[in-house]
């Protein structure tokens, strides 16, 4: 006699996807960090015309060197792993993410359902960071915001992850 499907998983394979997809994820992130150095320049440049000598040892490239390093340094501690997508097999019992490197190269990552834990890290209002904990292997992290994660989109993974776990206080994982 056959098993029947467990009721508490209705589907076999759960997919939830970046909402805002008009860009690829890697040129979001690109993008972001064009605009996060354009305003730190003109805020430089604002500030260096309201300066009374303040500013005028910053001249030259050194500004743009500054301007793009916290641009940089900004962007990438707000990166998160650049997922793509993230893929619940019920059957299988593992989750499939698709990430990319900066480099625009794909990655798949398989998590078993044993020994998996996940948290959210809390920020800003869009510095949330879903993550996830693999038994064996480096944490993925799931950016809200900027990278094209919405509210939604978080909330429905953190249901789909509850199903599987419970959620773990984020101060015991780093």
């Amino acid at each position: 006699m056959e098993e029947a499907q467990p009721r508490q998983y209705p589907r076999y394979v759960r997919t939830i996807r970046r909402s805002k997809r008009k860009l690829s994820i890697v040129s979001r992130w690109y993008l972001r960090l064009a605009i996060i150095t354009f305003i730190i320049l003109v805020g430089l440049f604002l500030v260096s015309l309201f300066d009374k000598g303040l500013m005028s040892s910053f001249k030259g490239p050194l500004v743009y060197l500054i301007s793009m390093g916290i641009a940089l340094y900004y962007s990438l501690i707000n990166k998160g792993s650049l997922v793509e997508s993230v893929s619940f097999d019920y059957l299988r019992k593992e989750i499939r993410v698709v990430h990319f490197t900066l480099l625009n190269r794909q990655h798949k990552v398989v998590v078993p359902f044993e020994g998996m834990s996940w948290s959210v890290l809390p920020g800003g209002r869009s510095l949330d960071r879903l993550r996830i904990f693999p038994k064996q292997g480096d944490r993925i992290v799931i950016c809200e915001g900027g990278l094209g994660w919405t509210g939604e989109d978080v909330d429905r993974l953190e249901s789909a992850l509850s199903r599987i776990v419970e959620r773990e206080p984020w101060l015991l994982k780093t």
